[in-house]
């Protein structure tokens, strides 16, 4: 995934499991339409830890357009997840 902040482009590596399991867990617990600042504070620290913390939270929130928020956040968690989540698909159900 690719990510333009502050004029730069920024390339996560290869996803880890943790990183994974933290984004199901996102998925699980946060309530996207009712996000409130501690919540906004865990998904950000979260894209940081997804871009192997090459930036910081105050860079995203200094560099990110704010129309562009939910677009980021939703797409990072997403693409953590989607790929694995088609995977497991295909895995013999019992």
């Amino acid at each position: 995934m690719n990510l333009e902040l502050g004029g730069k482009t920024f390339i996560s590596k290869k996803v880890k499991t943790r990183i994974l399991r933290e984004a199901i867990a996102i998925t699980e617990n946060l309530d996207f339409n009712n996000l409130k600042i501690a919540d906004l504070d865990q998904l950000v620290n979260f894209v940081c830890r997804i871009y192997g913390d090459q930036f910081d939270a105050d860079f995203l929130y200094d560099n990110l357009d704010a129309d562009l928020l939910a677009e980021t956040l939703a797409n990072a968690v997403q693409g953590v997840v989607s790929p694995s989540t088609n995977v497991l698909a295909t895995f013999p159900q019992k």
